[in-house]
Parts: structure tokens; sequence; C-alpha cells
């Protein structure tokens, strides 16, 4: 969303005997409950940190499908396209969005919209935008600093006792 990915990579190996197979099983298992386990921690912390006005945002915040792709697996963080202004709460408008110009009409002479608190009607011929909110960045900071190394050790341990 924000141009940053979670980018987790976890190779599972095994040795072709009988055994090593059932090893590998046991090591696929335990890894795709730890991406399970990130990509969770990511959706709830990118809900907690999502602001709250009607509660839509923070409602379509999900943990993708995992998919493995020879020895490897991804998976990811997305807001469902109910919330189709994600982009713009995250990365800013206007001035403070990617563009960094203000917000002008396009086919009027004026802006108009009505205030959320007091319903007056307001009109303007530009306006600056309003700052990003960051909320996935955030989480994405967040799990990666905190979360992932904790999981990970976690995971090397599940799959020494495995083995």
């Amino acid at each position: 969303m924000a141009g940053e990915d979670l980018d987790i990579r976890i190779s599972v190996s095994g040795q072709k005997s009988a055994y090593g197979l059932l090893d590998y099983v046991k090591k696929r298992v335990l890894v795709e409950q730890a991406l399970e386990d990130i990509l969770d921690y990511a959706a709830e912390r990118a809900q907690g940190h999502a602001p709250e006005w009607t509660g839509n945002l923070k409602r379509n915040i999900f943990a993708g499908e995992i998919v493995k792709r020879g020895f490897m697996f991804t998976g990811n963080v997305s807001v469902a396209r109910t919330a189709p202004y994600a982009k713009w709460v995250e990365s800013g408008t206007g001035i403070y969005g990617p563009f960094g110009v203000p917000i002008v009409p396009k086919t009027k002479k004026m802006l108009a919209w009505q205030s959320r608190y007091t319903g007056v009607m307001n009109y303007a011929k530009s306006v600056k935008g309003q700052p990003g909110q960051h909320f996935m960045r955030d989480a994405l900071s967040e799990t990666r600093r905190i979360y992932v190394p904790l999981r990970l050790k976690l995971l090397r341990e599940e799959i020494n006792k495995a083995t």
C-alpha cells in the first residue's frame, strides 16, 4: 500500500529419506503457522493504528492467504475494496500526498463539502489536503521490529524440537 512490504523469506528443506520427508512436512507446517501468526499480528496492529471515524477502515483490514511457491511462503496484509480511500488515509492528500500539490476543483469554480461535525457547507478555491496517517507503515514497522524476531526465534526452537 505505501510502497513497503513485509518481506519474510523462510526456506524449508529436508532429506530424501522417509524420515527426511516427515521432517520436511513438520517444518512446512511450523513455517506456515509462523507466517500466519506474523500476518495476523501485522493485521491487528494495522487495525489498531487505523483512524476510526466510522470504523469501516478498521473492519476492512485483513491478513491474506499464505501462498507457497517452491520452498518460499508468502502472504500479505490488505485493505478490502470496500474502503477504497485507505490509500489516501495512508499516504495523505493534496500538498501532503505523493504529488505535493493543493486540491483544486476539476469541473467547477469552487470545492464544496459539508462539515462532518457541524453540518455547515464549506466552499474554497483550493485546500491543502490532509497529512498521511500511516497506519499500515506503522504496523509494518512495529511488526518487523518487535514481533518478527521473536516469532522467528520461536520457530527455530519449534523446528529443533520437531527434528
